[in-house]
């Protein structure tokens, strides 16, 4: 299969050329601010999240719509959001609860966040510069990690814990393969220097999101095709595994079975399946299940939450707890319009857009990381959804531009 031809944004006739610096300053500074987020103490993230806001602010009005999104996608999105925040509100008066307004603040932060990168205009050498400073990232860790040893579960050498450092790991490699384009080198070098981080953090959502993203990768890969699909299957799969696991893991705990699974998960990971989580996701469900339909308000589930910033760790029961089946329903369907969207719009972007977010919507089963608490990391998340937007062609088919081994 020949190579399709590069889309590229020249942006000599789009842009202005005085654009030409800002817009470079503007992505570079963003990213880096992004990066740098999980590291920041909380009373520098405020300042850090309004900055950020502006640079994106800024990005919306220097860049045209090369790739817009289709109408009928951006009245969908804007639905989920708008809905989702009326039913938060909705929940909070009916359970005499006050949600805090950087709840509010997040939501909008996270939109311009990811409407700015589908916007923005990128050429061979913003592209360029933002790869680079993505690897130089990446061998500051490895760099730290031979300094200070062998690396283990707390080599944390940007971030305090190992979950935190798995999922931005899976976040960067998202962002390499989106930017780096699809020939061969320009895929296996990213690989090699994030799966053994992703590996050694111990996180195991964030090996689990490797493990989906690649398994939808090589099934795309093999189901090769000329005709332009948009199937829906690979997210319903996803939904249902996510579904399976924040059921059925609960009850494992006890059981020869769940004994099992522990033992071998410990001998892989050197971690225990049961964390603790088991206990968390019941106690929250069990909560939230008397007031099914609107949830029982932010930030009113049990005080034993308090400890854990209010995080249920799994993005889809703790959404359920606040907001009812109204409010998962809208954050499922803002999940299922991006992949749909990825799909329509095509090119080897969106191979790679559509695995990253299933990778990161099982992650979610584990953590909250798109909003609220994990919202440090969550943005760089929305930056590579953003910028998978802000390259994939709608009028390319997504399975005749796969790339070729």
């Amino acid at each position: 299969m020949s190579y399709p031809e590069k889309i590229e944004h020249s942006g000599d006739s789009r842009i202005p050329v005085s654009y030409g610096p800002l817009n470079t300053f503007l992505l570079l500074s963003t990213i880096i601010l992004v990066l740098l987020l999980p590291v920041l103490s909380s009373a520098f993230l405020a300042a850090a999240y309004s900055l950020i806001f502006i640079l994106c602010v800024s990005i919306v009005f220097v860049n045209p719509n090369l790739f817009p999104l289709r109408a009928t996608t951006k009245v969908c999105l804007i639905t989920c959001v708008v809905g989702y925040s009326l039913i938060l509100t909705i929940s909070s008066i009916a359970n005499l609860s006050t949600p805090k307004p950087d709840r509010y603040a997040q939501l909008v932060l996270i939109s311009f966040v990811f409407y700015s990168f589908t916007k923005y205009q990128w050429t061979s050498s913003n592209k360029r510069l933002c790869v680079i400073f993505l690897y130089a990232m990446l061998f500051a860790i490895w760099g730290s990690w031979f300094l200070t040893g062998m690396p283990t579960s707390e080599f944390a050498a940007f971030y305090n814990n190992s979950n935190i450092p798995g999922i931005a790991i899976f976040g960067i490699l998202g962002l390499l393969l989106i930017l780096s384009g699809d020939r061969m080198h320009n895929i296996v070098i990213p690989l090699l220097l994030t799966v053994p981080l992703i590996v050694f953090s111990s996180s195991r959502g964030a090996e689990l999101a490797l493990l989906i993203a690649a398994v939808f990768s090589i099934f795309k890969k093999i189901r090769v095709s000329q005709t332009k699909k948009t199937s829906a299957w690979p997210i319903l799969g996803v939904f249902g595994l996510i579904a399976l696991i924040s059921t059925q893991y609960p009850k494992l705990y006890g059981t020869d079975l769940g004994w099992r699974i522990s033992d071998l998960v410990r001998q892989y990971t050197g971690k225990n399946l049961f964390s603790g989580r088991e206990d968390l996701w019941l106690l929250v469900i069990d909560q939230a299940n008397s007031s099914k339909l609107i949830g029982i308000g932010p930030e009113r589930t049990t005080s034993f939450l308090e400890i854990l910033g209010y995080s249920a760790h799994n993005l889809y029961i703790q959404t359920f707890a606040e907001c009812g089946y109204i409010g998962l329903v809208f954050l499922c369907s803002l999940l299922v319009i991006l992949f749909l969207e990825l799909s329509y719009r095509g090119g080897y972007v969106c191979v790679f857009g559509q695995a990253f977010l299933l990778g990161v919507m099982i992650h979610e089963t584990f953590e909250v990381t798109l909003t609220q608490n994990g919202l440090p990391v969550g943005l760089l998340i929305w930056v590579a959804l953003g910028s998978a937007f802000g390259q994939a062609d709608p009028k390319a088919s997504c399975e005749s531009l796969l790339i070729s081994a």
